[in-house]
């Protein structure tokens, strides 16, 4: 009779052991995949900002129209949803310090 008790002890000890193990490998493997999901957005916001920026490098006719540009990342990053892009300009010398980028259009 003993036996059989504990026999029926183990089984449900296996049982407690898968359960804990699941629950442990479904935790790990949604972290793996939440930072592939973070790192797949980086990689698409760094490829919004770099239409933006060729943008201006493919139509160096009209260096100022920044909604182009914004709408050049915008339309890139399409599968991120919520995504807004801010367009800056700004000018700055070889050494270092900024210029306004008005003087230099004109000059």
């Amino acid at each position: 009779m003993k036996i059989q008790q504990r026999k029926h002890k183990e089984r449900g000890s296996a049982v407690v052991e898968l359960a804990l193990s699941v629950v442990l490998l479904a935790t790990a493997m949604t972290g793996i995949m939440e930072f592939g999901r973070m790192f797949y957005q980086a990689a698409e916001v760094a490829n919004a900002a770099r239409a933006g920026v060729q943008w201006a490098v493919v139509n160096p006719g009209s260096p100022n129209n920044l909604t182009a540009m914004q709408t050049a990342a915008t339309n890139d990053a399409v599968n991120i949803t919520g995504l807004t892009a801010t367009p800056t300009e700004f000018c700055e010398c070889d050494d270092g310090t900024t210029v306004d980028c008005t003087s230099l259009m004109s000059a």
